[in-house]
């Protein structure tokens, strides 16, 4: 993604990059969603958290599939 995109002036490119996705209410479709990845990313957290042997290796993979996660989110709701 262009920091500006084309057809937009500086402050709307920049503008639209950081308004919060959720400003207008979500469709049930994209709440459903959500609530499907998040059920599939802590089953895989739970099963990393319980095979894994805990180590700064397994630390990061918690903290990645958190942002991935996040990054799913912003996806569905923008």
């Amino acid at each position: 993604m262009a920091l500006i995109p084309e057809g937009t002036s500086p402050r709307e490119g920049i503008y639209n990059r950081f308004v919060i996705a959720q400003d207008s209410k979500p469709s049930v479709e994209q709440l459903e969603l959500q609530a499907w990845i998040r059920d599939k990313t802590a089953e895989l957290a739970s099963q990393l958290n319980w095979g894994a042997a805990d180590s700064r290796e397994k630390s990061l993979a918690l903290t990645h599939l958190e942002e991935a996660l996040m990054w799913a989110g912003k996806a569905i709701f923008s």
